[in-house]
């Protein structure tokens, strides 16, 4: 019998040792390490002789570059992380693993062993089919299906600064992965045509260097982001194949993955869309405005819609593009900055508002100096669905012409907020700003707004006496704004 008071050695795999936590099942010690670094993870094998039997067979892996400090010896590092790695995927087989997640630091493109990292990726792919490769029965179209037993399981695959990601990585995607419901490239060459697969629900590129990509086609795909990056083919549009989508991210520049402009198949699904163009000024910016104003015809049935970057005249977007410009009747709520908007709603800025008979909220980021119309401006469409209405860059001490036309135009406007700039200690200005209000808005409005239930003001300076001139206009109009409440926000 054991003498009493005699404790277990910390080596014990028993629970009356006092480890509670490796009491646990294996499927919820799984769980738990799942959520670690790779490089923590694998420590846990010091625990006890059990824990050492459980790291290789976690769903899913996370391999982190930045475990691995480089600050005081970066090539020590560099091996380091290059060894465990090597380790580590001989003995996890990515084939059993639900997610997998590797982030090469970007601090590592310099140092050469990051063309280690595609390798790795490589000979795990090479590895795992040679090993499970399946019968000539087995196979279905050279597509394997999720209920094959020489499928890959994996859900969601991460990786973050891979260079030469090929066609095999592309083929193993389409035809290796069955279950593969999101895929995320950040940093990454991708060195394939397209990304094609059954299965994916949720893609994002960011920041990808594009080697001859030219497209995307996925009928499950719901959620797609096209960030940045760079591409060797300026001509072709970027092609997407996606009839599932439902929201779409678009931030692009004249020499990223969509450079020759986007094309998209039908989209019925779509109702949330984003689409940011920049380095405006650029000599192939109008191009470029041009290519994606086609754009806006794929996204034209969305419900929610931003934009910003498409700051260009209807000359500048040509009749061909104007003379088919999209109706946009199923959108309720739209956001434009850098729009290069004018008080007549001029610019494709001001069409892409007409044709939104339905809005109901609308958010605009105003320029710092707002083009303004010499002569009889021309008429504001009636949003007769609007309810929400939020100014941001408004200048307080500026001309009121914009803010009493959209008011007059809409009539069951519920909420306004104003967001205003800094104010400016140019005083020549500021007598400029009086004088021109005076000038533009000397009758109150004729038309009653009692749905106007509250108007916000928010603003960064410590004296809120120098709104006085907002403050005017708003009272000059109080008749026609019964129930209209003011709230002041400072914000920092």
């Amino acid at each position: 019998m054991e003498a009493l008071g005699k404790r277990k050695r910390a080596g014990d795999d028993s629970p009356a040792g006092g480890d509670r936590l490796s009491a646990l099942p294996d499927h919820l010690l799984h769980e738990i390490m799942s959520h670690m670094k790779a490089r923590q993870m694998v420590q846990t094998c010091s625990l006890s002789r059990r824990w050492r039997r459980l790291w290789p067979n976690v769903p899913r892996l996370d391999i982190d570059q930045r475990e691995f400090p480089v600050t005081f010896a970066p090539d020590r590092g560099y091996r380091n992380f290059d060894d465990f790695v090597h380790f580590l995927l001989a003995k996890v087989s990515i084939a059993r693993l639900d997610a997998f997640r590797l982030h090469v630091h970007v601090c590592f493109a310099s140092a050469g062993p990051i063309d280690n990292a595609s390798a790795w990726l490589r000979r795990a792919i090479m590895s795992s089919a040679a090993a499970q490769e399946p019968p000539v029965a087995f196979r279905r179209g050279g597509l394997i299906s999720s209920g094959d037993p020489y499928c890959w399981r994996l859900k969601m695959l991460y990786l973050s600064n891979l260079r030469d990601l090929d066609e095999s990585f592309a083929e193993h995607v389409r035809s290796r992965c069955p279950s593969l419901e999101e895929l995320q490239l950040i940093g990454c060459t991708c060195r394939f045509r397209a990304i094609a697969s059954g299965s994916l629900r949720s893609l994002a590129l960011v920041s990808c260097v594009g080697k001859g990509f030219t497209g995307i086609a996925t009928p499950t795909l719901r959620s797609l982001v096209v960030c940045g990056g760079a591409s060797d083919d300026t001509t072709s549009p970027f092609v997407v194949a996606a009839p599932a989508l439902a929201c779409l991210s678009l931030d692009v520049t004249p020499y990223n993955l969509a450079a020759g402009g986007v094309s998209f198949d039908e989209m019925a699904s779509l109702a949330r869309a984003s689409v940011c163009l920049k380095e405006r000024g650029t000599l192939v910016k109008i191009k470029q405005l041009r290519d994606h104003l086609f754009t806006l015809r794929s996204v034209s049935n969305v419900t929610s819609l931003e934009l910003s970057g498409f700051d260009m005249t209807v000359e500048e977007a040509g009749e061909e593009s104007m003379s088919s410009f999209p109706e946009f009747n199923n959108l309720r709520t739209l956001e434009l900055s850098q729009c290069g908007l004018c008080d007549d709603l001029s610019r494709v800025s001001g069409h892409i508002l007409r044709n939104s008979p339905n809005l109901e909220k609308l958010t605009l980021h105003l320029p710092s100096c707002l083009k303004v119309t010499i002569g009889e401006p021309l008429p504001y469409p009636e949003f007769k669905n609007m309810r929400a209405l939020i100014l941001h860059n408004y200048d307080p001490n500026d001309d009121f012409r914009t803010l009493e036309r959209f008011l007059r135009s809409s009539p069951i406007l519920e909420k306004l907020t104003l967001h205003c700039r800094k104010f400016s200690n140019d005083t020549t200005k500021k007598k400029r700003g009086t004088s021109k209000t005076k000038n533009v808005v000397q009758d109150p409005m004729d038309v009653q707004r009692e749905n106007l239930r509250l108007t916000e003001i928010i603003y960064k300076d410590d004296d809120i006496g120098r709104l006085g001139q907002l403050l005017d206009f708003l009272l000059r109009f109080s008749r026609n704004l019964p129930n209209n409440n003011l709230r002041f926000t400072k914000v920092d």
